[in-house]
């Protein structure tokens, strides 16, 4: 299996939506424990090295910190980073007009964003 740089997860009360970098599928994973476990799961053997997700008034918190103690790195950024992103390669509303989930915009932002955290 090809090694992934970066994926994102676009974050709601009830799902998450995982994006790979090498990939144009997005997975969806119920946001409870069950879930979390699965995304894990899916994230351990792609070997990523950064995982970015939107700061969700606090709906990311559980992500983040169950990400953190499985060793996987993640980034909470604030949702305008990404579309700042997205303005940037002329992209603007491209995503949420084609009603692609906002994971993909997030996963393109992962690998555009700088080195991973420490």
């Amino acid at each position: 299996m090809a090694t992934v740089l970066a994926a994102g997860i676009d974050i709601s009360a009830d799902f998450l939506d995982l994006a790979f970098s090498d990939a144009p599928e997005v997975e969806r994973f119920p946001h409870n424990r069950a879930g979390l476990r699965s995304l894990v799961r899916a994230l351990r053997p792609r070997k990523v090295r950064k995982v970015v997700v939107e700061a969700s008034g606090g709906y990311e918190a559980d992500v983040e910190d169950t990400l953190s103690a499985a060793g996987i790195p993640v980034v909470v950024v604030a949702p305008e980073r990404p579309q700042a992103l997205r303005r940037a390669l002329g992209q603007v509303g491209e995503d949420r007009c084609a009603r692609r989930p906002p994971a993909r915009p997030l996963r393109r932002h992962a690998g555009a964003a700088g080195p991973s955290p420490a």
